[in-house]
């Protein structure tokens, strides 16, 4: 993984985020979408995606 991220590749493990508190698989798959959508500088609605601003 060190030598793919150094050639630029983006490492993103499949792990579900719980700091936005899902009600229910469709949350978190939505979520894990969204975060793939993201990376392809895909810019959806914020009511769809909102990034997370931190603490």
């Amino acid at each position: 993984m060190t030598q793919a991220a150094e050639i630029g590749a983006v490492i993103m493990p499949p792990v579900p985020a719980f700091y936005h508190r899902p009600q229910s698989l469709d949350d978190v798959i939505n979520q894990t979408v969204n975060r793939v959508l993201d990376q392809f500088a895909v810019t959806l609605p914020e009511d769809l995606f909102a990034r997370w601003q931190g603490a």
